[in-house]
């Protein structure tokens, strides 16, 4: 009875995401411990943090400074796998074994042990697993290209209640990217590469903890906007259209609602941040486009148009569907060229002039299909490394094109 117990009170302080994670992966396993044992690396940092939590279990103090410390060995280790396993790279040991330690701290935090900060030490944790602190170009040389890359977690997880259309064995090849290419130099050896990984949750982006509303800033522009003026290329990255490789032509600031990770939605068609522009166009050099990239340019004007080309006649005119879309994977290219723009006038402020900052949004192919009917009856297609391998050679190749 008191295991049922305590199992129940886990269960009620697990977040939608966290949830998600003990879906079947098969007879054998949940989705988290399947991916948080698949790979040995993180199954050693994970192993180290479940006794460091136990050995701290009455010092929450020292627990948090230890955790400071040592919260990024997973993003490290991830990329280090996939070093090791360069014809099978794969993103979700990484997200799986996260939420998976998440809920081992909010566990320890529902035994009210005195001064324990659950949000702080979710915070620091996120901060660490995320690479959002742990940007650092100083191993590269003067005259080399300093490269901030970004990708997202997997999303449509949830094929148990949305069968056919979500995919809990989804990957999304953005993260394989951001870890594949982290703390390398592109093949001209002219540029060198950094990269954090974003959640799906719109809460991150907007600071809001609503299910429904919530507008202004957030993950981006805390960890992203320190860095505007420091790199030469700023490349956001997402998972798009199937066999597409594509570079938005810009983002717009309304968004469509879509269901993040928490189980959350926004309101429709409503804005993600307070701005003026309700539009923003890239800044890539052109010479990084070469088939099979492509340029995007549709987009609507309203809800109902049929899809138009081009950029909008005014910078004012107000755009439903941007060429990425009207999701999360638009969001964060508005936000960052936001800060790109808000950066450059300050510039033409202070020395009159204007400078050129390079960045933007790539969309890469969707690799797996979420309609596929497995042997056991459920759905949604995994993992295809070959492809994925070809997604991350394609943008490496990007990327030394836009430095040379």
């Amino acid at each position: 009875m008191e295991l049922s117990n305590e199992k129940s009170k886990q269960d009620a302080i697990l977040s939608y995401e966290e949830q998600l994670g003990r879906l079947a992966w098969n007879k054998n396993s949940t989705v988290q411990d399947y991916f948080s044992y698949h790979s040995p690396l993180l199954l050693q940092a994970y192993t180290t943090l479940l006794e460091a939590r136990l050995s701290h279990e009455n010092d929450p103090i020292e627990f948090e400074s230890w955790l400071k410390n040592s919260a990024q060995d997973f993003f490290n280790a991830s990329t280090l796998e996939v070093d090791r396993t360069l014809n099978s790279p794969d993103d979700r040991p990484l997200y799986w074994s996260r939420l998976k330690f998440m809920s081992l701290l909010k566990t320890y935090a529902s035994k009210g042990v005195p001064g324990f900060s659950l949000d702080n030490l979710l915070h620091i944790f996120e901060e660490g697993s995320r690479n959002y602190t742990g940007i650092d170009f100083s191993p590269a040389p003067e005259d080399c290209k300093k490269i901030l890359i970004t990708g997202f977690d997997p999303f449509l997880l949830n094929s148990r209640d949305y069968p056919g259309k979500h995919n809990h064995r989804q990957s999304n090849p953005s993260g394989c990217v951001a870890l594949a290419l982290h703390n390398t130099y592109t093949p001209n050896h002219k540029g060198f590469i950094q990269s954090m990984i974003f959640p799906v949750r719109y809460s991150d982006f907007d600071s809001s903890s609503a299910t429904d509303s919530g507008i202004g800033e957030g993950v981006v522009e805390r960890y992203i906007g320190p860095w505007i003026d420091k790199v030469d290329l700023l490349i956001t990255l997402s998972q798009g259209r199937p066999q597409r490789y594509d570079i938005e032509q810009f983002a717009c600031i309304l968004r469509g609602g879509q269901i993040d990770n928490l189980g959350h939605r926004r309101i429709e068609n409503s804005p993600c941040i307070h701005s003026s522009r309700s539009w923003i166009a890239t800044s890539l050099p052109l010479k990084m486009i070469e088939t099979p990239l492509t340029m995007n340019d549709s987009y609507q004007s309203s809800p109902c148009s049929p899809m138009e080309h081009g950029l909008p006649p005014t910078p004012d005119r107000l755009i439903f569907n941007a060429p990425g879309g009207n999701y999360l994977s638009n969001e964060i290219f508005y936000r960052v060229a936001r800060l790109r723009e808000l950066w450059r006038e300050e510039q033409a402020i202070l020395t009159g002039i204007k400078p050129i900052k390079a960045s933007g949004h790539f969309h890469l192919p969707k690799l797996q299909d979420p309609g596929k009917v497995n042997s056991d009856g459920s759905y949604g297609e995994d993992i295809n490394h070959s492809a994925t391998v070809e997604v991350i050679q394609q943008v490496l190749l990007a990327l030394n094109r836009a430095v040379a």
